[in-house]
């Protein structure tokens, strides 16, 4: 008497990244006094099931960082046409079901300009496994020094940044990365501060993405540096000036979410 059984094999699959099948566990339940609490098996296993036995492939969440299930897909191996999960083998019916997780990658889109002589940076961020509402982002120079200029904690996801070093005050762009001003603007010489030509932006949710940004350059109306004749920086007033502003405090203008351009 030849005895017929089903058969179901379990697949882990990855989308992205480094990680292998061999770093997840699977997880089989069904009720039939085996798998009825679940049984954790590797990838490309075959274990015993029983016809007529509805069973769920899952795995524990977070076995590796930045990774998301995407879901369960199961076929009928005799021709690959697809199978419900949950899964109820049928007879000597031979499935295959496979669990694929996928690398959860930041997708931005960031847009450099310049609005009222400001230097602005757009930004939107999703991730692989959908939209988020809150993203870290951080300002880091771009000089070879990886120093760490401003960083906003919980910033919408969409949104519109002023780039380190600039300044608004009612409206009016009055400070500019790469020049020290006075604080009505009308007073400039122009320093070497690492925040220009380009910088660094770092968008952190879980994973983490680092991209470089250009300078927004001059557009008709639009000029993002001082506009009126600087003072060369070997006058003696611009030392004076360069000595004051050193001084003094709050020079710098902390990036801030302005809205959308």
């Amino acid at each position: 008497m030849v005895c017929i059984k089903p058969s179901l094999r379990l697949v882990k699959a990855i989308n992205g990244g480094t990680a292998l099948p061999s770093d997840f566990v699977l997880t089989l339940t069904g009720a039939d006094g085996i798998h009825d609490n679940g049984v954790n098996y590797a990838s490309g296993a075959e274990p015993e099931v029983k016809p007529g036995v509805t069973y769920r492939l899952t795995e524990a969440p977070g076995q590796v960082p930045d990774y998301f299930e995407e879901g369960v897909a199961c076929v009928d191996d005799s021709d690959q046409s697809a199978v419900p999960h949950p899964v109820t083998l049928q007879g000597n019916q031979s499935v295959t079901c496979t669990l694929t997780n996928r690398l959860d990658e930041i997708y931005e889109v960031v847009a450099e300009a310049c609005i009222n002589n400001a230097p602005l940076v757009g930004y939107t961020v999703t991730t692989a496994a959908g939209s988020v509402n809150e993203v870290d982002i951080t300002w880091i120079k771009n000089d070879g020094s990886d120093e760490v200029v401003e960083t906003l904690l919980d910033a919408p996801s969409e949104g519109t940044l002023l780039w380190p070093g600039a300044k608004i005050v009612d409206g009016v762009t009055v400070a500019w990365p790469g020049w020290l001003c006075d604080e009505n603007g009308s007073n400039c010489t122009q320093v070497d501060d690492g925040l220009v030509p380009t910088m660094q932006l770092r968008f952190d949710i879980n994973p983490t993405k680092t991209l470089i940004v250009n300078y927004p350059p001059a557009t008709e109306g639009c000029q993002p540096t001082p506009t009126f004749e600087s003072i060369p920086s070997n006058n003696p007033l611009a030392l004076l000036l360069l000595t004051l502003m050193l001084l003094a405090t709050g020079w710098y203008f902390r990036p801030a979410n302005l809205g959308r351009f």
